[in-house]
């Protein structure tokens, strides 16, 4: 995983409940702290992921303990309980292309998130590395293996509502995790929602507390990937097609490489309406397998 420039970082060799041992922080966002660090009994990486919401919390002298002033006390431990519904909801998951639960502490005035450590880069920068092609069949894989982890995700009554590319690691033989389960929520919760959005990727309903969110929802940053995977550029973000929708075909970026029908299931994918929106993701499966047949063939005749 890539290493970021961290702040209130725990310092290196910090013992989390005396079973591990932070080596390195590597991300910080608005919520949280991530590390890599390591299993003191059995010497396994792992990722641990503190939270530590920026706006309502310092760390204390000890250079370890979590403090939050009174005024923020309450959306504090609201915040936090969002952070424990992704431990809850990891641990109910076990599926070979998603980030694997391994532990949840709470202590210190804060709460810590343990993962599986996931070696190799993000979809987005494993796209972006320079003097590197990637061949239409590595991409066809990859697409496919985030819809089978996604089509998992939702048949445990999960919707993720963060699918993007820099929320799935490659690892260096090509395998896909989807990773980060921070936003994920049991699908047909009633009440409010938190909103957390990834310009480009996120609908339009993730922009309301009170919109109906369903795995149609997840579709339309599915599609969004798919649109980044194969146009190497993210979709024109929902907001910005609300009054005139300019949204290009993948086709016109990447030189027909893509089948029309399969540039136009993309489209459907991304319709601002979650009624007009493609529901199924069946038919980015079942396209993702015509796809690879039409690359073999294609492969085959250059050879003749």
């Amino acid at each position: 995983m890539e290493q970021e420039k961290t702040t209130e970082a725990l310092i290196r060799n910090t013992r989390i409940g005396d079973v591990y041992q932070v080596k390195q922080a590597i991300h910080q966002s608005e919520l949280s702290i991530v590390y890599k660090a390591r299993q003191t009994e059995t010497g396994e990486l792992k990722l641990i992921k503190e939270f530590f919401p920026q706006q309502l919390a310092r760390r204390k002298a000890d250079h370890l303990t979590v403090g939050c002033g009174p005024a923020f006390a309450e959306k504090f431990r609201e915040l936090l309980c969002v952070f424990a519904q992704e431990a809850i909801i990891l641990k109910k998951l076990s599926h070979p292309q998603i980030v694997g639960y391994t532990d949840y502490i709470e202590a210190n005035g804060t709460a810590y998130l343990v993962t599986e450590f996931c070696r190799g880069l993000t979809l987005e920068h494993y796209l972006q590395q320079e003097d590197v092609t990637r061949a239409q069949p590595e991409l066809l894989s990859i697409a496919g293996g985030v819809v089978g982890a996604l089509k998992y995700v939702h048949d445990q009554g999960i919707i993720h509502r963060d699918v993007k590319p820099g929320n799935i690691m490659i690892d260096e033989g090509g395998g896909v995790k989807l990773i980060d389960f921070g936003s994920a929520i049991p699908y047909g919760n009633p009440g409010k929602q938190l909103i957390f959005t990834s310009s480009g990727y996120s609908p339009l309903e993730f922009y309301s507390e009170t919109s109906r969110q369903e795995p149609v929802s997840d579709i339309y940053s599915l599609a969004a990937t798919l649109y980044y995977i194969f146009a190497g550029k993210a979709p024109l973000d929902v907001r910005q097609r609300l009054f005139e929708d300019n949204l290009a075909a993948v086709r016109s970026y990447n030189h027909r490489r893509i089948s029309a029908p399969f540039d136009k299931l993309i489209h459907w994918g991304l319709a601002m309406s979650p009624e007009k929106r493609c529901r199924s993701l069946g038919w980015f499966a079942m396209a993702l397998r015509w796809e690879s047949l039409l690359t073999a063939g294609k492969r085959r005749d250059r050879q003749l």
